[in-house]
């Protein structure tokens, strides 16, 4: 009960990655108090029903895409395919194509999310699981080199004068 509480005095609409960095930093405590289930169902009720993003009120894009890399991290933790997968992966690929970056951590949150539904759905989708994520990865593999080529010449925004990048 206390933990339900917690979770409904969040901000979850104005202060979603803060919220959401916030219950993701505590995953192995909250697994370890047997308090998964609750956290998920609670990631379960924000998820937008039409996009599958997380705290719709939040303006800028940056932080919905940083949030649901978090809230998908969260089901990947618990071993749960990730609900709404579909509508996650094509709106992280339209960020990687889309997306300003101001700074490196907004390309890492579109990959990362790409990243995240597949193994979601190869490691805990079972058969279907595996089929649908080679169904995803072929849906875009016409593009995936030009999102790639994409997203180095991004990052030279953040490449420093000994070639290293900084985070």
């Amino acid at each position: 009960k206390k933990f339900k509480e917690y979770l409904a005095s969040k901000n979850w609409e104005e202060k979603i990655y803060k919220s959401m960095h916030g219950l993701v930093s505590q995953v192995d405590q909250i697994v370890a108090a047997g308090l998964g289930d609750i956290a998920l169902a609670h990631l379960e009720s924000l998820q937008d029903k039409n996009t599958g993003l997380f705290g719709e009120g939040y303006v800028e894009e940056e932080y919905k895409t940083k949030a649901l890399k978090g809230a998908i991290s969260f089901f990947v933790f618990m071993k749960r395919p990730i609900p709404m997968y579909e509508k996650v992966f094509d709106y992280a690929i339209k960020r990687v194509c889309t997306e300003k970056v101001e700074d490196i951590s907004s390309l890492s949150s579109s990959w990362g999310t790409v990243s995240l539904v597949i193994r979601s759905l190869t490691e805990y989708g079972g058969e279907s699981g595996r089929k649908e994520s080679l169904r995803l990865t072929a849906k875009y593999a016409d593009k995936f080199s030009e999102l790639i080529l994409r997203t180095a010449e991004k990052l030279q925004k953040f490449k420093k004068p000994d070639g290293s990048f900084s985070y």
